[in-house]
């Protein structure tokens, strides 16, 4: 009986940990597809997309870059702690991980108004409260930007067939 108590305290203590993934009623920040809040990190950088590519090219090039499907986009240790979640090409979002140690962080590239804006819904052991969060995720998620930003480039520029 003792156990079951427990069981059930702790179910409840999760939910409402959960609780606070749901915007609020007078809530601006957009929600995910899942209804999950995509929280805007500041000192994130949007990343430009290129005239010309597709919003299917645009997801096409965030998981190539997370796949390491270039040579030379998995020398750097980091690159290859990321990982390729969910996409929905419909609602023009990619959801990407990073896992560090017993650290976990949820990112969600969304297209808006001709951009890759990052959003983080969730993460583990990195403090986020809303739009707060550890000092060090603004640096890893704007460490993608030069790949990204790269790709896109090279897809922009590349010669027409």
């Amino acid at each position: 009986m003792k156990t079951l108590v427990a069981v059930a305290i702790l179910a409840a203590v999760c939910i409402g940990c959960n609780t606070s993934t749901v915007a609020p009623q007078n809530d601006t920040r957009p929600v995910s597809a899942d209804g999950q809040v995509l929280n805007r990190i500041p000192g994130t950088d949007p990343i430009e997309i290129p005239q010309g590519v597709s919003d299917v090219q645009a997801l096409d090039v965030v998981e190539s870059v997370i796949r390491g499907t270039n040579p030379g986009d998995r020398v750097n240790h980091w690159v290859s702690q990321w990982r390729l979640e969910a996409r929905d090409p419909a609602n023009k979002w990619i959801r990407i991980g990073l896992t560090a140690r017993s650290h976990y962080l949820c990112v969600c590239y969304r297209i808006e108004g001709g951009k890759l804006i990052p959003d983080v819904p969730t993460s583990t052991n990195l403090k986020q409260d809303g739009i707060r969060i550890h000092r060090k995720v603004p640096v890893w998620i704007n460490n993608l930007k030069p790949l990204i930003a790269q790709r896109f480039y090279d897809l922009a520029n590349a010669p027409r067939k």
